[in-house]
């Protein structure tokens, strides 16, 4: 069974984290994107590169997924 943990940001060790999920607001509205016209929507998510901080592949999947 899966389990989800909430950390606080700088919490846990940068090199532990292999993928983000992006959850972006604004006006009490939140984007959800999908790939396909047909797919279902959901939250912006991606795999973190090697050379990224988690930081920069948030904003990196924020840009290539939300436009």
């Amino acid at each position: 069974m899966n389990q989800i943990v909430f950390y606080q940001f700088n919490e846990i060790p940068e090199d532990s984290i292999s993928e983000v999920t992006v959850l972006a607001g604004c006006k009490a509205k939140w984007l959800y994107v999908r790939s396909e016209e047909n797919a279902p929507w959901r939250i912006p998510s991606g795999l973190r590169r090697e050379e990224e901080t988690p930081d920069h592949a948030a904003r990196r999947v924020l840009l290539e997924q939300g436009g």
